[in-house]
């Protein structure tokens, strides 16, 4: 549920968008459509979670007003029009407090002006420094377990966590398990992973949206001579990584789909750069726990002591470097970053004609 507001945010592949109304929409009919089997959705990450970099301890800093009609409207029409049973912390903090232990966000807010009577629940990892904080902040489920509560049963002896505050976050659990367990028996268990493969295909195809298209590029000639660059081309980044990544063995890239028209692919051509130019270029994956500082994907220097920087998925043209390439301050030297110097070629992945 949360607002894709930084491009380099590691779980923008879950999000519902910008648009703090098609978020909330789309939002309430998937919780919906996945409560309608019988189980509990649960709406992450409250609140204000959008980017990857130091998302551990990050701060997001919102008005009343931005807090409201921008990062909570997903989470009230999950609550007011899908009903939802369960809602996630966020590991960052909003407005100088960590979420996980706010009682202004977990129980003014969300308990109290969205109404929610379900079961609040940290995000991995994110409440267990504070246990008795967090059960006093609003918390039910300290993930992950099972949890040493010796301490919070010290603060309920102590009169520090309020007996009443434990039996109220216990409800929460114990009214989650029973409404699923009614929910199970009530209705009936159906899987079929071809039919689920298949309708998941057809969502993507339909949803799919073309948002740029220079020089009409797109539909592809069956007749223009297209060069299909990098590894991308047919392994697609079809998932974020992390704790959402979702294998599956149907497949489908532009390259293999552009073969079935063409008929034939001549592999390793070699393209040569212009006079004075240098052409790099780069692909690096994304999502959960790929941490970027900035933009920068790496930085190449020629032996005359030249810097480029190389952006995400991106060519970099330079008419300076001359020497030979390396990589400077990346983990290691990535084959796929590949160099053009003045008389020099590079494989490409396939060439039509």
């Amino acid at each position: 549920m949360d607002i894709a507001r930084d491009p380099l945010g590691g779980r923008n592949y879950e999000m519902y968008g910008e648009d703090p109304e098609l978020v909330a929409q789309t939002a309430a009919a998937f919780v919906r459509g996945m409560q309608s089997a019988g189980i509990s959705a649960c709406a992450k990450h409250f609140l204000a979670n959008n980017q990857e970099t130091n998302r551990n301890t990050t701060c997001s800093y919102l008005s009343k007003r931005a807090m409201m009609e921008l990062y909570t409207r997903g989470f009230a029409a999950a609550i007011e029009e899908g009903h939802i049973r369960c809602i996630m912390s966020a590991y960052n903090a909003v407005n100088g407090e960590f979420t996980s232990y706010s009682k202004k966000l977990l129980t003014d807010l969300l308990r109290g002006e969205l109404h929610f009577d379900g079961a609040i629940v940290s995000d991995w990892g994110a409440a267990g420094q504070d246990k008795a904080g967090t059960l006093a902040a609003g918390m039910d489920l300290i993930q992950p377990g099972p949890n040493d509560m010796a301490a919070c049963k010290q603060a309920v002896i102590e009169g520090i966590l309020p007996e009443e505050t434990l039996d109220d976050r216990v409800a929460h659990i114990l009214q989650l398990i029973v409404e699923i367990k009614e929910n199970q028996r009530r209705i009936a268990a159906e899987y079929d992973a071809d039919a689920i493969l298949k309708t998941a295909c057809e969502t993507i195809e339909n949803g799919a949206v073309l948002l740029k298209n220079e020089n009409d590029t797109l539909p592809l000639a069956e007749d223009a001579r297209t060069v299909f660059w990098g590894a991308r081309s047919c392994d697609t980044l079809e998932c974020g990584s992390g704790s959402t990544a979702v294998e599956t063995d149907l497949h489908s890239n532009v390259l293999e789909e552009y073969r079935k028209i063409r008929g034939t692919t001549y592999f390793e051509a070699v393209l040569v750069a212009h006079k004075g130019v240098h052409i790099l270029y780069r692909n690096l994956g994304a999502g959960e726990n790929l941490q970027h500082s900035g933009q920068s994907a790496g930085t190449v220097v020629d032996d005359s002591g030249h810097h480029v920087t190389l952006l995400y998925n991106e060519i970099v043209v330079s008419e300076h470097l001359t020497g030979l390439v390396r990589v400077v301050d990346n983990e290691t030297e990535n084959p796929k970053i590949r160099g053009v110097r003045q008389g020099e070629g590079t494989h490409v992945d396939a060439v039509f004609p």
